[in-house]
């Protein structure tokens, strides 16, 4: 059977964490099969693939409330059934927020789901988050590995110029940093052996980075090479937590 893109995530991560198997489990075929029926429809292929791995315990996509979890999800589904509310057509919300907004699917024929921030229950909040969910995966195990495997760790926010983009892939190119395929428009991801960054401009034309080093004398000179590209000033500390997956 050829790989799917979860195998290829397991194995990055692995790269971080070799024992990541252990904290992964995949939702019941019950609940995948109860979740497609409250929803009305077949659940998009990258989600069941999801769930099927991680839907039980694995990287989360939720920020906040119940997580993303197959059994709170669907629990989330029923709740809005009982209450008499739906979430807006073409959209499926993966990871419901409490005092944030949601994460989603904008499940519309024909393209591959993009993921998007939104009020569960309205279209009036909708913001792009990753161009696809497998984007959305990497780039968490992608921040997740480097928080956890990267002791020193640094970051900073200021007004994105035009070409902040360019600026950024020239400075980690002089670091030997590359740029991980599952980089976006307005978002890069730059990985090394001993280092890593990471730089994102918000809607508001906020650019916001943080880099990661093995050690104090890398993360200056990460800093400073990032710092002097993009205008910022970025001070690397020594960081004694670590981020680590969440159900």
């Amino acid at each position: 059977m050829a790989d799917t893109y979860m195998d290829s995530l397991m194995a990055y991560l692995r790269q971080f964490s070799p024992n990541a198997d252990a904290g992964v489990q995949g939702a019941e075929p019950e609940q995948i099969t109860d979740l497609e029926q409250i929803v009305g429809r077949p659940l998009p292929d990258d989600y069941r693939q999801y769930l099927e791995r991680m839907g039980n315990e694995g990287i989360s996509v939720s920020f906040d409330g119940p997580g993303s979890r197959a059994s709170n999800v669907l629990s989330y589904y029923q709740y809005l059934r009982a209450s008499g509310q739906r979430v807006p057509d073409g959209y499926l919300i993966i990871g419901p927020g409490e005092r944030s907004l949601s994460v989603a699917l904008n499940d519309l024929p024909g393209r591959e789901p993009a993921v998007v921030l939104m009020d569960s229950l309205a279209t009036s909040r909708v913001r792009p988050f990753a161009q696809s969910l497998p984007n959305l995966l990497f780039r968490q195990v992608f921040t997740i590995g480097n928080n956890a495997t990267l002791p020193y760790f640094g970051s900073a926010q200021g007004h994105a110029s035009r070409d902040w983009l360019d600026r950024a892939r020239q400075a980690a190119g002089a670091l030997g940093l590359a740029e991980q395929w599952f980089s976006e428009p307005s978002l890069a991801c730059y990985q090394g052996k001993t280092a890593a960054a990471h730089v994102n401009q918000y809607e508001a034309g906020t650019l916001s980075v943080r880099i990661w080093s093995q050690s104090q004398e890398e993360a200056e000179r990460c800093g400073a090479v990032f710092g002097r590209h993009l205008g910022l000033k970025i001070v690397p500390t020594h960081s004694s937590y670590a981020y680590r997956p969440q159900p």
